[in-house]
């Protein structure tokens, strides 16, 4: 009788993978499938797809809840934290080590002129359009 090591040897063989890779994506099978997906289209990483799947079936509905919410991205470390994190899993504590993201800084862009002309004069200055974005986005962000 074949053992379990023995299958993931033979099939590991038949497609040219080792065994510990024949095993990674055996693991990825435990994934819900919200993290799938995110694992599918990239926004989660391979390694941090595998510590996601040693999470239970509730703790991984509760990352894919707080993570769609804040639209958050789950980094290979802040997986492992959440993985090794006491058990079972609280939302706040799925904050608590998702939240940094919030304080890293956003990527820089540039908004096109057209834009800025549909909404300001020709004779503000950048520092009022800046002022008058900041606090539209702080009003924007208060009440939604």
């Amino acid at each position: 009788m074949e053992t379990k090591f023995d299958s993931k040897k033979m099939v590991g063989k038949e497609y040219g993978l080792s065994n510990i890779t024949v095993w990674r994506y055996l693991r990825i099978n435990e994934l819900i499938p919200e993290h799938k997906r995110r694992l599918n289209t990239g926004a989660i990483s391979f390694r941090a797809a595998l510590s996601l799947s040693h999470l239970s079936q509730q703790e991984q509905e509760l990352v894919d809840e707080v993570l769609t919410s804040t639209r958050y991205k789950l980094s290979m470390d802040e997986a492992e934290e959440l993985r090794k994190a006491k058990k079972p899993l609280t939302r706040e504590v799925v904050y608590h080590i998702v939240e940094d993201k919030t304080t890293r800084a956003a990527a820089p862009f540039k908004l096109e002129q057209s834009f800025i002309s549909r909404y300001f004069k020709p004779d503000q200055s950048r520092d009022e359009i800046e002022d008058i974005i900041s606090k539209a986005l702080d009003l924007y962000f208060n009440k939604v």
